[in-house]
């Protein structure tokens, strides 16, 4: 029983419940939006590098070894 009594006494009371209680969300805003847009252009980036260095012929033509 000594536990029941001092359950909440580290972290206090839990709070009532508030029909009025908006969110913390309230007064929130975007702030990620920055790196998500360097991060898309730069997978953008990786593939047009893949498209532009990678030798399409190889796969219709083909080589050798030594070129």
């Amino acid at each position: 029983m000594g536990d029941q009594e001092n359950y909440y006494g580290k972290h206090g009371e839990p709070r009532k419940y508030d029909p009025n209680f908006k969110g913390p969300i309230h007064n929130r805003s975007c702030t990620d939006i920055l790196c998500c847009i360097l991060i898309v252009l730069g997978i953008i980036a990786y593939v047009a590098v893949g498209i532009v260095g990678f030798p399409m012929n190889r796969g219709l033509v083909g080589y050798t070894g030594s070129g």
